[in-house]
């Protein structure tokens, strides 16, 4: 059952504690607020009172203060580490839309506030009890995610003071980032034919041999048919199709994170999905992670105007990370130059999730290539 204090969007609020937030995972932070230390001047008053008339009445009032302050913050502080925080996102998510997603929080022994740290300030949750709810959380950037950051924030029961704690907050599966589908203009270039069509329309595809053709330069060598060549005295190489499926490549290439990188990987989303609901076959190089790596590779996390992605007026070229700690820098994971068939629209989704920077080389021979880079796009 959801609980309607919990099942509330994550807004944009100011932070609920004065001062810095922990910068470690698992660190804990006890802030005491300003009528805690009247408590203590007033128990510092006493003691001094009770030592120079030798008043028990005062004694107790000192014992009392120190009392109420120290168990009031060890309320507070054993609110944020019994909490564990349970987070069950979509498979898949769109850059730059909300990530809806179910929360339970255990172990609580106080209402607790779930905050997101990141550079523009906070956002902040109420949870009352254990009942599973849903939330939504802030967009993200493209990527594959597992775990996010959250401070869990709890108050003693008389106010006096405040303890936070920082989470790393694991996934119960990984959250998948695709990239937006960029509409744009492609010319698709014919398809090619059989040698022995009565009409240069007719189709064919990448996969079998249908007629023999002589050598032209760029061939692969793999390509060349011995017989044939000992027959005409010349380099005559293998034509294939594939029972009428033509293929495509799409290579995807760019050097630097950014706004044009990014644009460019959302015109390779579109012009493979096209392929595919052409009935082509998809062949995707890009550059992939080495290992299974979750790699956050996107800039900034909402569309903005002109498909350059910003957030409240946020510099679109400065990278943050809304699930990450604020003073944390991305880890640069190794990838390398893979080459995939497409199976279907969610594995295209998946591979470009992942596409991260670096060169990729252009090919010499194979299927016709749509060259997509942040620079610009062109067939080969």
């Amino acid at each position: 059952m959801t609980s309607p204090a919990a099942a509330a969007t994550l807004a944009p609020a100011s932070p609920m504690h004065p001062g810095p937030a922990p910068t470690r995972v698992g660190s804990v932070v006890v802030r005491q607020r300003p009528v805690a230390l009247v408590l203590w001047v007033v128990a510092g008053g006493a003691l001094l009172g009770a030592l120079a008339w030798r008043s028990p009445l005062l004694v107790g009032m000192a014992a009392v203060a120190v009392v109420l302050v120290w168990n009031d913050r060890r309320i507070a502080r054993d609110a944020v580490v019994t909490a564990e925080v349970e987070l069950t996102p979509p498979i898949e998510v769109a850059s730059g839309a909300p990530v809806a997603a179910s929360l339970r929080v255990h172990g609580l022994r106080r209402p607790v506030v779930l905050r997101l740290p990141h550079r523009l300030g906070s956002s902040r949750l109420l949870v009352r009890d254990s009942s599973l709810c849903g939330v939504v959380l802030p967009a993200t950037y493209r990527g594959v995610r597992t775990a996010m950051i959250v401070d869990v924030a709890a108050s003693g029961p008389l106010g006096l003071a405040d303890g936070i704690q920082r989470h790393l907050v694991r996934f119960n599966r990984p959250l998948v980032v695709v990239p937006a589908a960029l509409d744009h203009e492609v010319r698709w270039p014919p398809r090619r034919s059989f040698a022995i069509a009565t009409e240069p329309s007719n189709a064919t595809g990448d996969d079998l041999v249908r007629s023999i053709r002589p050598y032209r330069r760029g061939d692969s060598p793999r390509r060349v048919h011995w017989k044939a060549t000992a027959h005409h005295g010349s380099l005559m190489v293998t034509e294939s199709d594939g029972l009428g499926v033509p293929m495509v490549r799409i290579v995807v290439s760019y050097g630097y994170l950014g706004p044009d990188a990014e644009l460019a990987v959302q015109r390779a989303h579109w012009a493979a999905a096209e392929a595919l609901g052409r009935g082509w076959r998809v062949r995707l190089v890009s550059r992939q992670p080495v290992g299974d790596v979750p790699v956050p590779i996107g800039t900034v996390p909402a569309p903005g105007p002109h498909g350059v992605s910003t957030v409240d007026g946020a510099d679109p070229t400065a990278p943050f990370d809304l699930y990450a700690p604020v003073d944390a820098q991305r880890a640069v994971h190794p990838t390398s130059v893979r080459d995939e068939v497409v199976r279907h629209p969610r594995h295209l989704r998946r591979l470009l999730a992942s596409v991260g920077p670096g060169p990729v080389p252009t090919p010499a021979t194979g299927p016709v290539t749509r060259w997509i880079a942040d620079t610009g796009d062109r067939w080969l």
